[in-house]
């Protein structure tokens, strides 16, 4: 099931998501065969709104039917507004800490559990890590994350729709790296009964452990080991360059003011966003990836590139099987701002669709 993600489509109300739907995502996949497999991302206002009215759900679930799309998957982790203004930290309140946070889970399973196809009874729920180390003070209610996945079970003995809750790990949080996803989700076990584990998971988001420079084989390997459930992989891809003069000139073209662009070197040296990175003192000889999602079939110009090689790697693709992944996102969500920063002319639908087939010829 290979899909890509509806965040990066603006529009946070009700009314604007379920307009994408009915027009943007059938231009994604204009003359592919089907399915149409549709990965959702509700805002917190649009999912309880969803929730409350039967007359939006009819009408979503009816556009659904009449495009041909399939949804399986939810993106929520950006709560609130994603396209437009000055996201960056803010794409982590609330935290996990925090009651907002648990209900626009909760939520947001119910919005995928509905419009789920009759015959999918498998679908994933990615979702924030636990806070952003930079402003966080560290306090973790683990609690929290038990409330949700009691409510994710509950919707299970209702609907039939097994949702796994798939944290996702992004630089610079808690948690960011494998081990420490590993940790996180044995700690929630420890506190949650038995019964709620098989609806715990992890969200594999492939540009940021690129990011970690983490081997991507490896990392699944570990989960898998540790009978860790990858409720999906998100195929995305980091900028990567030399740490040089000319190519920190380039990388200065991607230092935008939407997004957070977290960048490490192969030295483990974390910078909080790109242009904390463009200040800091130059290392000839070390390798730099930002976590700037990049379109999996265009290439940086110059100096720059992409990490999408990293997708394309057998053992990598091995393990995937191994684990069982079958849930597949790209998540390209930066197109608007990648367009802006790099010239790049590729309509975003038609650019989509080309990351999609590209997907599909290699993992199937």
């Amino acid at each position: 099931m290979l899909t890509y993600c509806m965040n990066v489509h603006p529009g946070e109300s009700l009314d604007e998501q379920i307009r994408n739907i009915e027009t943007l995502a059938p231009r994604v996949f204009a003359g592919s065969a089907p399915p149409h497999w549709l990965g959702l991302r509700f805002s917190a206002a649009a999912a309880a709104e969803f929730v409350e009215s039967r007359e939006k759900r009819e009408l979503a679930k009816r556009i659904l039917m009449e495009k041909g799309l399939s949804p399986f998957t939810m993106n929520a982790f950006p709560y609130g507004r994603f396209h437009g203004v000055a996201v960056k930290e803010e794409v982590y309140r609330p935290t996990w800490s925090e009651q907002e946070r648990v209900a626009y889970t909760i939520n947001a399973g119910r919005v995928l559990a509905e419009l789920m196809p009759e015959g999918v009874v498998r679908g994933s729920v990615s979702t924030s890590p636990l806070y952003y180390k930079l402003r966080s003070c560290g306090i973790v209610e683990l609690r929290n994350w038990v409330v949700a996945l009691e409510a994710y079970k509950r919707i299970h003995d209702e609907t039939g729709k097994h949702l796994v809750l798939s944290i996702e790990p992004e630089p610079g949080c808690y948690p960011e790296t494998t081990e420490e996803t590993i940790e996180v989700i044995n700690a929630i076990r420890n506190v949650a009964a038995a019964e709620l584990h098989p609806y715990l998971g992890v969200c594999f988001d492939t540009a940021h452990l690129a990011v970690e420079f983490e081997d991507l084989a490896e990392s699944v390997r570990r989960y898998t080991s540790e009978e860790i459930t990858i409720g999906k992989v998100q195929l995305s891809a980091a900028l990567e360059c030399d740490d040089t003069t000319e190519a920190r000139r380039e990388l200065a073209r991607y230092a935008e003011g939407v997004y957070l662009h977290q960048t490490a070197n192969n030295l483990h040296d974390y910078f909080g966003d790109l242009p904390e990175y463009l200040k800091s003192p130059l290392h000839t000889g070390v390798l730099i990836r930002s976590h700037f999602h990049i379109p999996l079939c265009e290439t940086p110009e110059g100096m720059l590139r992409s990490t999408a090689r990293l997708l394309w790697d057998l053992d990598f693709r091995a393990a995937l099987v191994e684990a069982g992944c079958e849930q597949f996102e790209v998540e390209t969500y930066t197109w608007d701002v990648w367009r802006e920063c790099s010239g790049s002319a590729e309509d975003v639908c038609a650019g989509i669709a080309r990351e999609l087939a590209v997907c599909k010829e290699f993992y199937g």
